[in-house]
């Protein structure tokens, strides 16, 4: 409850050093504490909470909420066109401002993901309807500084919404921005940052006196050291450090770590930017418009360059320059390297390597969001998927129509060399094998428990599966990091342009239930594989012979991935070692044996339990 100073007040507030242009205009919350008052200028409008702690402080048309501590901080409020930011567009993929993305309080990399890529598509205008019209519902009127809201030692607030529990300690200047409430997990903005027109969201730090303009940083994301950002998104747990990034739509898990890399104009997830990793999008003809995708895990290596457009396939490696446009995203788990000035891609060799193996368990370890109720992000970090198996299976195609030429493979600016052709086809076919049986396996023992599996058990499965085939149906697609059924995507663009999905509460919840359905759509999606490769009525004989080749699809990965890890262990890793011994003692005191690497024993270990599955029916 709002109420007037009492005369009382006032005279304790001058006694504390405090003015104002007219004490009349400033509220207070039942609570108020004068004594916790000192040097404070007051300015328009102002209400104060409970409890609050001032000190050296000036406001100017601001709301406090209870709780909150200023200090040494100036904080006023003007009106905006684009109240806290909110509306602000964002230039992503294409500095022109051909591709725009309006910063919003309720930004999902999956919202953003669609508003991007649906440019001018009437399911986009639906949701940016949505999107202006949750903007409108908030009080633009003043400044807004949640509950327990930390603000210290701060040169300038100005137009801001502080959400509570918001920590901004030591920052130069907050214009525009926006945070919500979290007090679990709440956003902090700290040392020397300088942040204009930007949201903020729960769990997320900026740090380390970094400069964004046009910025959404999201649940989890961490921006530090120096790091400078222009019109970019970076969405859950991702991580920027001393580079730079313009018009990039970075997340879930994106990172960048070295002081020369530049991330331009491009989308990407559970990835990384090795140092000077670079890319350009300028034709010097109608200007700077194009941009990129880099599929999830896609990465650049040191020194790496991209000239944009280009569509880099999922979990693939980029090393080397590349001037031509290149479009890999048939070819998963490649190695794209430059030359004598040729894009060279060698398909699959990443599939089954110890690095993508520890990438797959430490995505989950890494999420920050613990203390997040609700992250607004849908996270999926599968690395084989109903996605990358139908680009895998794709880019088979093309190889094995290629194997009969024994030629080199030209492929939307790249080559792939005939000697590359029949491995790839190997590693691709062993995938889909590992994939579909690991898919149904898994889901006999969940149904049978302990209990001994028999060949009409892994049909019975087949069967459930197929019961929702159609659901796991069309072109699977990765939205933001959330992973889904052409199916999935096409009802839910039917629901926005119907108005079944008409609120923001609507849309986040049908993103959720889409994300909470992937485990089933997945095991459709492996049945209807199965049934598509064996016919409606195969009977027991082709489960049988189908798990034989399963069983060897098993070994033939954990073979491959122990024998990469056997090359951190060779020779010539071992220079540098041996200035005081010998070089094999001290690397094996230092590193160890190969055989006790984690990695090691969890591979074996799964190897192990997998081939289990099939005791009794092979």
């Amino acid at each position: 409850m709002e109420r007037q100073l009492t005369a009382d007040e006032v005279t304790a507030l001058v006694g504390n050093g405090c003015a104002a242009e007219d004490w009349g205009a400033v509220t207070v919350a039942d609570g108020f504490a004068p004594g916790r008052v000192f040097r404070t200028r007051f300015a328009g409008s102002v209400r104060v909470g409970a409890r609050c702690g001032l000190t050296d402080a000036s406001l100017a048309d601001v709301w406090l909420g209870d709780d909150c501590v200023i200090d040494r901080s100036r904080i006023r409020h003007t009106a905006e066109r684009e109240p806290f930011g909110l509306g602000h567009p964002v230039h992503v993929l294409a500095e022109d401002g051909a591709r725009q993305v309006p910063l919003y309080q309720g930004l999902s990399s999956q919202l953003a993901h669609l508003l991007c890529h649906l440019q001018s598509h009437p399911v986009a205008a639906k949701l940016l309807d949505i999107v202006e019209a949750d903007i409108l519902s908030l009080d633009a009127s003043r400044s807004h500084i949640g509950d327990g809201c930390r603000v210290t030692d701060t040169v300038l607030l100005e137009n801001v919404w502080l959400g509570q529990g918001t920590i901004v300690e030591g920052a130069v200047l907050l214009r525009n921005c926006y945070t919500p409430d979290a007090p679990a997990s709440p956003a902090r903005i700290l040392e020397g940052v300088r942040f204009e027109n930007g949201v903020a969201l729960a769990g997320s730090l900026i740090d380390g006196g970094s400069r964004l303009h046009a910025c959404l940083v999201g649940e989890g994301v961490v921006v530090d050291r120096t790091f400078s950002a222009k019109h970019s998104l970076f969405f859950a747990n991702s991580e920027f450090h001393l580079g730079e990034a313009a018009c990039a739509m970075a997340g879930p898990f994106a990172n960048s770590h070295h002081k020369a890399t530049l991330v331009l104009a491009c989308q990407c997830s559970f990835n990384t930017f090795g140092s000077t990793a670079n890319s350009s999008n300028h034709h010097f003809k109608l200007g700077a418009r194009h941009g990129g995708v880099l599929r999830r895990g896609a990465r650049c290596g040191s020194g790496s360059y991209i000239f944009w457009p280009a569509d880099i396939g999922a979990f693939s490696t980029v090393v080397g320059k590349h001037l031509r446009h290149i479009e890999t995203a048939d070819f998963p788990f490649s190695l794209l390297l430059e030359k004598n000035g040729e894009s060279v891609l060698v398909p699959g060799v990443y599939l089954f390597s110890a690095g993508m193996t520890r990438d797959g368990t430490k995505w989950p370890k890494r999420d920050r969001r613990a203390a997040i109720a609700e992250p607004l992000d849908a996270v999926n970090p599968a690395i084989f998927s109903p996605y990358t198996m139908q680009a895998l299976e794709t880019g088979s195609r093309l190889l094995r129509r290629s194997h009969t030429l024994d030629a080199d493979l030209r492929h939307n600016g790249a080559v792939i060399p005939a000697e590359r052709i029949a491995p790839a086809l190997q590693v691709y076919e062993t995938a889909l094998v590992f994939y579909i049986g690991e898919c149904l396996l898994r889901a006999v023992r969940r149904l049978k428990g302990n209990a001994a599996l028999h060949p009409a058990d892994f049909l019975q499965v087949i069967d459930r599966g197929m019961a929702d085939a159609a659901l796991a149906g069309g072109k699977w697609r990765d939205w933001g990091g959330m992973l889904l059924s052409g199916h999935d995507a096409d009802h839910f663009h039917q629901d926005v342009l119907s108005g079944v999905l008409a609120t923001p509460e609507a849309v986040r919840e049908r993103f959720r239930q889409i994300h909470a359905s992937y485990e089933a759509r997945e095991l459709a999606w492996a049945a209807s594989r199965w049934r598509r490769d064996h016919g409606d009525g195969a009977g027991e004989d082709p489960v049988v012979a189908f798990l034989g080749r399963w069983r060897n699809a098993v070994r033939f990965r954990y073979d491959s991935l122990l024998r990469d890890v056997g090359k951190e262990f060779t020779r010539e890793v071992m220079y540098g070692f041996g200035v005081e011994e010998s070089a094999i003692a001290a690397f094996r005191r230092v590193r160890g044996d190969p055989g006790a690497e984690q990695l090691v024993l969890d591979a074996r270990e799964e190897r192990d339990t997998l081939l289990g599955l099939v005791d009794g029916i092979v």
